[in-house]
């Protein structure tokens, strides 16, 4: 089994790239959709969200509008929304990562925990739990007694889970549908979902890096 990569890496390492190839790195940092300096071991980068947008149709330019640098802005993907080109999100390159956990809506101090607990596990082989797979049954872990029946918000606190997520999860406007489940299958839900949209994000970043390559292709014939 591969090493999982770690938030310590140094900034010369190609684990620095995450889930992504070098040469995929450097043309979205040439075609400024990776904005910004990147932060070594951090496994995140500044994405312009214009350049997430559903994959391009075949005329369609795969370079955006450059962004107005006093304008972006950082947002949580739960309120992901269509947006203008000058606005930007922070994403985790490596799926595997704390910086995922961040993202999906644990707080650093728990994600890192979590992350490096995961990394650390004894025997990889016979353990073969995805970090998202470890992370929820941490989750589930705090909540042996249910309490999360009787006091959710504290016990979301109590999990690791940042304000946006149980605010998310406890808005009034969510009652009917949250009542259709427990609050622990929700958490799950939320989680997983979060995580499939990191994924598919950076399938889409992917499919940019093609579109951007075929479209040079074209050019230059």
């Amino acid at each position: 089994m591969s090493t999982p990569p770690t938030n310590t890496t140094s900034s010369s390492s190609l684990l620095e790239t995450g889930d992504f190839l070098l040469s995929e790195i450097r043309i979205l940092e040439k075609s400024g959709i990776f904005v910004g300096p990147y932060i070594p071991g951090s496994f995140k980068r500044t994405v312009r969200m214009s350049a997430l947008d559903h994959p391009l149709a075949p005329n369609q330019n795969p370079n955006p509008a450059p962004p107005n640098p006093n304008a972006s802005v950082t947002i949580s993907f739960s309120n992901y929304p269509s947006t203008p080109s000058n606005r930007t999100m922070t994403l985790p390159i490596a799926a595997e990562s704390a910086a995922t956990l961040e993202f999906i809506g644990f707080v650093p101090s728990t994600a890192q925990r979590i992350f490096e607990d995961w990394a650390k596990r004894p025997d990889p082989e016979n353990c073969p739990d995805d970090l998202l797979a470890y992370a929820i049954a941490d989750v589930r872990g705090m909540n042996r007694h249910n309490e999360l029946a009787d006091n959710p918000k504290d016990t979301m606190q109590a999990m690791g889970l940042d304000k946006e997520f149980s605010d998310t999860l406890l808005d009034p406007e969510h009652e009917d549908v949250r009542g259709t489940g427990s609050m622990m299958y929700w958490i799950r839900d939320t989680l997983e979902i979060r995580y499939k949209t990191i994924r598919m994000l950076q399938r889409r970043l992917k499919r940019r890096v093609e579109m951007i390559g075929e479209q040079r292709e074209r050019e230059g014939s």
